[in-house]
């Protein structure tokens, strides 16, 4: 069963009073609730870990919700975790930011999770993609008209 943990749409800095566990797999999911559509946006999330390593993905974007089920290296290692959730628009600006700062228990006994450090080329892979996407639904139906 996974836990779902809201990010806050009006404060920039929480911290979350329930541990995640080192070894969870595919158990947290955060979600993003925005008062306007953000179709053609991208959620993008920033962990930092508390060995120092920085883990970068994307989450999906429906509407007015963004939603991202946390990678297990994200939670991997046992300490306090920052997670910085960011909306950015099409054209590559940061429309929100939020920082999420939770606590990592020790799990029943896997560890070394390797991190991934490729913020600034994903970022800009996912920006790539969204808009290739949205082309490909205008041609599309373009091509049905």
């Amino acid at each position: 069963m996974k836990k779902e943990f809201i990010v806050p749409a009006k404060k920039f800095h929480t911290v979350v009073n329930v541990p995640l566990i080192a070894d969870d797999v595919n158990a947290y999911e955060l979600v993003y609730y925005a008062d306007e559509d953000l179709t053609g946006a991208a959620f993008v999330i920033t962990a930092t870990r508390a060995d120092g390593e920085k883990i970068t993905d994307s989450g999906v974007i429906n509407g007015k919700t963004a939603r991202y089920r946390m990678k297990n290296s994200m939670h991997g290692v046992a300490g306090e975790l920052e997670i910085r959730t960011t909306i950015v628009a099409e054209d590559g600006t940061a429309l929100t930011t939020n920082e999420l700062v939770f606590s990592v228990l020790e799990g029943n006994g896997t560890d070394g999770v390797a991190a991934d450090t490729n913020y600034p080329i994903l970022t800009s892979l996912i920006l790539d993609a969204q808009r290739a996407i949205a082309g490909a639904d205008t041609a599309a139906d373009s091509a049905q008209s």
